[in-house]
């Protein structure tokens, strides 16, 4: 009883409201000052989505104690992209003063059907599950030192080149083919990934483009953030030649370590990676959602 008082209470101070761009700087503030934060695995930083709605979040006195984001994109799936708290709001409070509003919002999103998060904190988990929502599958990641270890001989067909701008519908086309739709690219995204990739190909038979790769980094550190085939080009190495390349290139710039995410269902995935030398790391990540 005293819990849900302390709530209670709470909620006669506080509102959820919409972020906008004028809350940056406090909302950059909050960010600077708690460790209770859940950030989507994505290409997007969180405060790219301000201005795009369900951006939520609790003031007081003009400073930001809680925030929520979890617009559509793609249409059909809400991602989180973004949850905080400040070290002096408990995070379940400000999670039911953020989430019932959030979810109001998304029910009137026309089509969006599906909220759901990659959970790399327990605390999360736990709001999660007590607000509804199931665990769809897991996350694994793969990680790849770069040493003095030859690669794999590769006979491939396709011929590996730099992405340009101009691929990318063709690229969009492949991600829709190759993808469920819980985990496409919309082409927005692409084509922000594009930008901010450090090593972009694509594969080509004929001249026509059947498969690419997208991945980002460091000074030391790359991630292949995408890879995929048109599903009528699969078994036939592409992956593996896009894979290769992308490791020499690595290597010839001197980075130090690769990693990479998969579904841990995904088993082809997996031996694909780990016959490359890509070790399982030993954590996994759930991915729960809900239904609207």
């Amino acid at each position: 009883m005293k819990h849900t008082q302390t709530i209670f209470r709470h909620r006669k101070k506080l509102n959820a409201q919409e972020v906008g761009q004028k809350d940056e700087e406090s909302l950059v503030a909050l960010l600077r000052s708690t460790t209770l934060i859940h950030r989507h695995f994505g290409w997007v930083p969180p405060l790219n989505w301000l201005g795009k709605q369900p951006f939520l979040s609790v003031f007081k006195n003009r400073q930001i104690l809680a925030a929520l984001a979890c617009p559509p994109d793609p249409p059909q799936i809400a991602w989180i992209r973004l949850f905080a708290s400040d070290q002096n709001l408990p995070i379940k409070e400000a999670w039911h003063l953020l989430w019932p509003l959030a979810q109001k919002k998304l029910k009137k999103t026309r089509p969006t059907k599906t909220v759901a998060a990659i959970v790399l904190q327990d605390w999360l988990q736990e709001v999660l599950q007590e607000s509804g929502f199931t665990q769809e599958c897991q996350v694994s990641g793969l990680t790849r030192k770069i040493t003095s270890d030859p690669l794999p001989n590769i006979q491939s067909e396709a011929l590996i080149r730099a992405m340009q701008k101009k691929d990318l519908p063709v690229v969009q086309k492949i991600d829709e083919m190759a993808f469920a739709p819980f985990w496409r690219t919309p082409p927005d995204k692409l084509e922000y990934a594009h930008n901010i990739a450090v090593i972009a190909t694509v594969a080509e038979i004929n001249q026509q483009i059947i498969g690419y790769q997208i991945s980002t980094g460091d000074t030391l550190k790359g991630h292949l953030a995408r890879l995929a085939v048109s599903p009528q080009h699969q078994n036939r190495g592409i992956g593996k030649a896009l894979l290769h390349d992308l490791l020499t290139k690595f290597e010839q710039q001197r980075y130090i370590q690769i990693t990479v995410n998969t579904q841990t269902h995904n088993k082809i995935s997996q031996k694909l990676y780990q016959s490359f030398g890509f070790q399982l790391a030993p954590e996994t990540y759930p991915v729960y959602q809900i239904q609207l």
